[in-house]
């Protein structure tokens, strides 16, 4: 802790931020990698109170579909009794994070990476005082 900022958080932000600023493709492609890495284990019971309904915002908004498109997961389960079916095909289940992100629109997305990047802008500023 330094000025009451958690400094893993503040790492991990921080790589956060870098990755959406220079990652390739677009917004929701670099939210996948920022979620899958840096921001995998955040809680936020990491960052600060006054940070952390933010935060809990952006989880929200990131997790919420489960499927890559309605009906998905019916689909799944229906095979799901054939001989080895989960096992060799469980990459066909998305992760939330990943059905989310092929399912919004890029003006969703970037209002994500914008409050990323105010989370990590208040954590540098209450760090350096």
């Amino acid at each position: 802790m330094l000025n009451g900022v958690n400094l893993y958080a503040l790492e991990k932000f921080s790589s956060a931020v870098y990755i959406l600023a220079t990652g390739p493709n677009d917004v929701r492609s670099r939210l996948l990698t920022v979620f899958n890495g840096p921001l995998l284990m955040i809680e936020p019971d990491h960052l600060p109170e006054k940070l952390q309904d933010d935060y809990k915002w952006i989880r929200r908004s990131i997790t919420k579909y489960d499927e890559y498109y309605k009906g998905q997961l019916n689909e799944l389960r229906e095979k799901e009794n054939l001989p080895n079916f989960k096992e060799t095909c469980s990459h066909l289940y998305p992760t939330p994070v990943e059905a989310t992100l092929s399912r919004i629109i890029n003006k969703t997305g970037t209002e994500i990476a914008r409050r990323i990047y105010n989370i990590h802008d208040t954590l540098e500023s209450m760090s350096s005082k």
